[in-house]
């Protein structure tokens, strides 16, 4: 199934979104749509909450720092896969190439990775769940590579 009838399916209701594979093709469909176009992860998050597709599950289903924690690691799968110290998005994956992309970048995506870097105690706190916390346990992946550093 394409991209566009997979997101078509499930904006229409034909597909449920009921697993954490299918809301990260969701989130990289959106980010794919509206990231190159001034909007941030923030907006992205703001989409998928308006229709209820979130990351975490039961204490962790209303957590924003989780759902920001895997756009954020949905962008950085997509700098690697885009070799971004080369240039600009030379290689970008189309949403098309999804499962490919998956594939490639679970060590960064799968449905619990985020026990890596939250401490389970520090993610259900009322402020981690509201507002987004950086991780306690480790830095986000490639945080001090030269991607961190402002482009020349």
């Amino acid at each position: 199934m394409s991209a566009k009838v997979f997101f078509t399916d499930v904006e229409d209701g034909v597909v449920p979104v009921d697993c954490h594979e299918k809301v990260i093709q969701i989130a990289y469909i959106y980010m794919d749509a509206g990231l190159w176009i001034g909007n941030s992860i923030f907006d992205v998050v703001e989409k998928l909450h308006a229709r209820g597709w979130l990351f975490g599950k039961g204490k962790l289903r209303f957590n924003y720092s989780l759902d920001i924690f895997y756009l954020a690691q949905l962008a950085m799968a997509i700098y690697c896969f885009t070799n971004q110290l080369e240039g600009d998005f030379p290689n970008y994956p189309s949403p098309d190439d999804f499962h490919f992309f998956y594939t490639t970048y679970h060590t960064l995506l799968y449905f619990s990775v985020w026990c890596s870097y939250y401490s389970p105690v520090f993610l259900t706190q009322h402020t981690t769940a509201c507002f987004y916390r950086l991780p306690d346990l480790r830095d986000l992946p490639d945080s001090d590579s030269l991607l961190g550093l402002p482009r020349q």
